[in-house]
């Protein structure tokens, strides 16, 4: 099946398109997910810079993003693919415009996308407890000595992935949504464009994120 639908980014039309295999009930909404996705990121962060936008059904569980198009496979509900589609799409912003290093930050990638999901998630399903949730994991897993720092290379997480997940995904941005309690949306937003516009087309190092937080809140953060 192949979906097409217009999504209107700053003032002007893209056209996001869904492929997937006939008979998968929750993909029928596919299209929908994805409109929303870059439409909320380009509110928040910077309005979506490319021609089109296309969410493919893989062969593989999990999800894979490039500029323009993400591979998603594996069974899904309508939360569990709404949750993979906005990430993957995220990612357009996390590394592709901020070219971020994947592989010695990790954090700065899947860590500040998750945030995103996680509002995207919470605002899109008007659900409150999404936050929660995500808290209480993580206080389960803190409690069970395994973590490690995230400011550490990818390859050198362990390799069942628990723990990298939590290192770069999880408590990345469970610091971001502590960082957006402190200071509220307004400024927080207003740091997070900064750094956006700042080091589009560039590749940032970590502290190019945390003197933009410096600058924009005036605090120092360390």
């Amino acid at each position: 099946v192949w979906e097409a639908i217009p999504a209107n980014i700053d003032g002007k039309k893209i056209m996001v398109h869904a492929f997937y295999r006939w008979g998968t009930s929750a993909w029928q909404r596919t299209a929908e997910f994805a409109r929303y996705s870059v439409e909320f990121l380009s509110s928040r962060l910077s309005p979506y810079p490319y021609p089109n936008l296309s969410v493919v059904e893989g062969i593989i569980g999990g999800g894979m993003e490039y500029p323009m198009i993400t591979l998603i496979g594996g069974r899904r509900t309508d939360f569990t693919l709404f949750s993979v589609v906005f990430h993957e799409i995220a990612h357009n912003w996390f590394p592709m415009i901020v070219g971020s290093n994947e592989t010695n930050f990790a954090w700065m990638d899947e860590g500040l996308v998750t945030y995103y999901t996680n509002e995207g998630k919470e605002t899109f399903f008007t659900n409150d407890t999404i936050w929660e949730i995500e808290a209480a994991q993580y206080e389960i897993f803190s409690e069970m000595d395994k973590e490690i720092p995230p400011m550490r290379h990818a390859d050198l997480f362990p390799p069942s992935g628990l723990v990298r997940r939590v290192g770069c995904y999880n408590k990345p941005a469970l610091s971001l949504r502590a960082l957006q309690g402190l200071f509220g949306y307004e400024i927080f937003n207003k740091a997070m464009q900064t750094y956006v516009r700042r080091w589009a087309n560039k590749h940032p190092q970590p502290f190019d994120f945390f003197n933009t937080f410096e600058e924009v809140t005036g605090k120092e953060l360390d």
